[in-house]
């Protein structure tokens, strides 16, 4: 079991209203930022805190593992 520290901005209702993370990855520069990288790591279990409006609004336990996946229709530009 891994913990891991989801910093939500824009999409954090839609990801918790839906009840998954997403993440980028390539910024619009079209550079990697690792901690948007390292959500693939996450797996079936581990623990998920999420920090939204200077404060840790969820836990969570992952339903299953991460996978690839394209940007949510949900989400605005």
């Amino acid at each position: 079991m891994a913990y891991w520290w989801v910093s939500q901005n824009k999409t954090y209702t839609e990801e918790r209203e839906g009840g998954y993370l997403w993440a980028p990855k390539v910024d619009r520069d079209g550079n990697t930022q690792y901690h948007w990288e390292t959500m693939l790591d996450v797996r079936s279990g581990d623990v998920v805190f999420s920090y939204f409006r200077q404060q840790i609004c969820s836990i969570a336990i992952a339903k299953g593992d991460a996978y690839d996946s394209r940007r949510p229709v949900e989400f605005r530009d």
